[in-house]
């Protein structure tokens, strides 16, 4: 089953409307009647909702299952409520209460399921009322309320989750090549370290930067330098391994946290990328090569120790003559980056 979008904002919502209804149906008691012969069942009901209340108020960290569960019961309620009432006026527009909320939180099939219920159970309540002409259009009007609430409150929401999903990509990731950005990178590096540090796993750094890029703007234009980044982006992200992660860092250098990987096997990776940059770009209009800065750190080493250890390797391979890829020293940290071609 799907999890329920903001399951607790949901739980904390139903409760207040399970109080809401009990508190109403109690002031309903409290106001003049000519007849109070429904009254007991209509307490026994507001008692119900108010007790109900109690353990979505309480029930941090409520299963899915439940919280649905609940939601029905609410339904049912208030159709119980339909079915006694003498007039019925606008109880069922409660309804709406539950719709909103289930609109704003469900998945479809879960909205679909809510409204199966209320369906059932107020068709039910309506075979109550004496008069046929009034149970049809109760029934037309009130359930078609319910699926124009449904359908725009749910159109707006996956509108907005659509908006929300586009902002968080612009905020996390480079506009031109579509690979993450620096801050982006950086929270990954922050949580892989953490988990090397839960786990004992080694993880490492790639920076890879391209070689005489200056020279391909001034040369052939920044339309073309443009292109050959996105070209380059395109060629890592397509030959990088499941769960790693690839980010621009600057200009022309874009960075790779590779998961579970000592030095050993990140030189082999940035080797293979080196060789591979070199030869799908050699009959290109901008041909390019790359210059690659690769550390390791064993579990727990700090995030920054690694890429400054990665960072000067890198221009280890560059001062070597570029085109090439420099290792730093297996220790991982910036004290000790003795480089090896």
């Amino acid at each position: 089953m799907r999890p329920i979008h903001g399951a607790e904002a949901l739980r904390r919502a139903q409760a207040c409307l399970f109080v809401g209804g009990g508190v109403i149906l109690l002031a309903m008691l409290a106001a003049p009647d000519r007849d109070p012969s429904d009254h007991a069942v209509l307490a026994t009901v507001a008692g119900a909702l108010l007790l109900l209340a109690v353990p979505q108020l309480l029930w941090r960290g409520m299963p899915d299952l439940a919280l649905l569960g609940f939601m029905a019961v609410g339904i049912v309620s208030i159709s119980v409520c339909v079915g006694l009432l003498r007039p019925m006026a606008l109880t069922p527009v409660f309804y709406v209460w539950s719709f909103l909320l289930a609109a704003s939180h469900l998945s479809r099939r879960q909205i679909a399921f809510q409204c199966g219920v209320m369906v059932a159970t107020y068709g039910a309540a309506l075979a109550f009322l004496a008069q046929a002409q009034d149970r049809a259009v109760a029934f037309v009007t009130m359930t078609a309320m319910i699926a124009i609430i449904v359908a725009a409150v749910l159109r707006l929401r996956e509108r907005n989750q659509r908006l929300v999903a586009e902002l968080r990509r612009t905020a996390t990731c480079d506009s031109l090549t579509g690979a993450l950005n620096r801050g982006a990178f950086e929270e990954h590096l922050r949580t892989e370290r953490a988990r090397s540090l839960r786990h004992g796993r080694p993880y490492a750094v790639a920076i890879i930067d391209v070689d005489h890029f200056k020279l391909v703007n001034d040369e052939h234009g920044h339309a073309e330098g443009d292109a050959a980044l996105v070209r380059l982006a395109n060629l890592v992200r397509a030959n990088t391994r499941a769960g790693d992660v690839f980010a621009r860092v600057g200009g022309e250098e874009f960075a790779l946290l590779l998961i579970d990987t000592d030095l050993e096997q990140a030189a082999v990776l940035a080797e293979g990328l080196r060789g591979l940059v070199r030869r799908e770009t050699a009959y290109d209009p901008v041909p390019l090569t790359v210059s690659i800065g690769v550390a390791a750190a064993p579990a727990g080493v700090g995030e920054a120790d690694v890429m400054l250890a990665a960072d000067r390797a890198l221009y280890g391979a560059k001062r070597a003559g570029r085109d090439r890829v420099f290792r730093a020293a297996a220790s991982g940290t910036a004290a000790a980056t003795a480089l090896a071609g």
